[in-house]
């Protein structure tokens, strides 16, 4: 996405048991220095996406009636 010696920013979309702080490290050994993360952030897991998700902020300001109405099924995360 964006390099600035030395910062370099990724977007990887990769399957279960990718560890991206292992690429990070291999990707320094490979130019020949270290590699550091300073952040990682998921933005999906198999169906769900960070767009979907409700910010807590927003949360706090709601009523458990108002945040059940929000609540996705737990089997939408399951495999068919």
């Amino acid at each position: 996405l964006e390099y600035h010696a030395p910062d370099l920013r990724l977007e990887i979309e990769c399957g279960s048991g990718t560890y991206i702080r292992s690429l990070a490290r291999d990707l320094g050994r490979a130019v020949g220095s270290a590699g550091l993360m300073t952040s990682l952030r998921r933005t999906a897991i198999g169906p769900f996406r960070v767009e979907e998700a409700i910010p807590l902020d927003r949360l706090r300001e709601l009523g458990s009636d108002e945040i059940g109405a929000l609540l996705i099924d737990p089997l939408r995360g399951l495999p068919e």
